[in-house]
Formats: C-alpha cells, sequence, structure tokens
C-alpha cells in the first residue's frame, strides 16, 4: 500500500504518495508493479504530478486504473465516454468509449509540476493505482513523482 501522509496542520484530506520520485522503467513500457492504494467511499482525487525530462522532448504518460476488489490484480482503466453522439431519427446510436491515457510533455530539462483533476472515481472502486511511462525518448526516461489528494 501507498505510503500516507497523516501527519501537518495543512493536512484536509487524505494525501497518498502515488509513485515516488523515481526513474520511469525504460523502453516505455508502463511501471511493472504501481502503488496500489485503498479507495472505497472516494469520489474525486487530484494528482500533483512532477517530471523531468531525461532527454530533450522527453514525456510521461500516466493511466488511472481501478479495481473495484479489494485485493488480486484485477485492473480496470479509466475510460471516457462520448455523451455527445449525432442522434438520426430511424438509427440507432453507437456512443463512443475510449480508455483514458494522460500525456504530459516536458517543456525543458527542469523538473516541471502539474495538477490534473479533479478525476471522478467510480462508485464500487475498492483501490486505485497510477502506472506511468516515458512516452517521449523512451531510450533516456525521464523522473516522475504522482501525489494524490482524495476527497
Amino acid at each position: 500500500m501507498a505510503n500516507r501522509i497523516t501527519e501537518g496542520p495543512e493536512l484536509l484530506e487524505p494525501v497518498i504518495v502515488a509513485r515516488a520520485s523515481a526513474v520511469l522503467p525504460a523502453a516505455g513500457a508502463f511501471d511493472s508493479a504501481p502503488t496500489e492504494f485503498a479507495a472505497p467511499g472516494v469520489a474525486t482525487m487530484m494528482l500533483f504530478v512532477e517530471y523531468t525530462e531525461g532527454a530533450a522532448t522527453g514525456s510521461v504518460q500516466i493511466k488511472v486504473e481501478m479495481s473495484h476488489l479489494s485485493s488480486g490484480d484485477e485492473w480496470f482503466q479509466e475510460g471516457l465516454v462520448d455523451f455527445d453522439p449525432t442522434i438520426t431519427a430511424g438509427a440507432d446510436t453507437d456512443i463512443l468509449v475510449q480508455k483514458i491515457t494522460r500525456t504530459f510533455e516536458s517543456q525543458g530539462a527542469t523538473i516541471e509540476k502539474i495538477v490534473i483533476g479533479p478525476i471522478p472515481i467510480e462508485r464500487g472502486a475498492e483501490r486505485i493505482r497510477i502506472p506511468c511511462a516515458e512516452l517521449g525518448v523512451t531510450a533516456t526516461p525521464g523522473t516522475t513523482k504522482v501525489t494524490a489528494v482524495l476527497s
């Protein structure tokens, strides 16, 4: 389970170190064993992402995966539904659904910090994990840290 920050007067909501600061896996692979944390009753999540490119034009991909089970290895990637389909009289309507992967491309060699969210957490999610991968220069992966604030 993730490191939980539990002290400090500024703490208003649970704060989780979802990915400790470390170099991303080589060859563009996602983290093979991302940190997982409990999430029953969580409605939204904000991600505070720190990324330092390993080489010019580096970028990081971030996935949010959830499980409805309290243990095990059954994970589901966050999805996006197109709620604005074209409706034609006399024809069925197809609503598109796609998995979401967020990509952040660095603008320079120094550490960059971004906030992503709020991200809705589906009712029934028991656990969350946030695997990351180098997308830009996969031969020279950058360093990423992800902190999640749950509410």
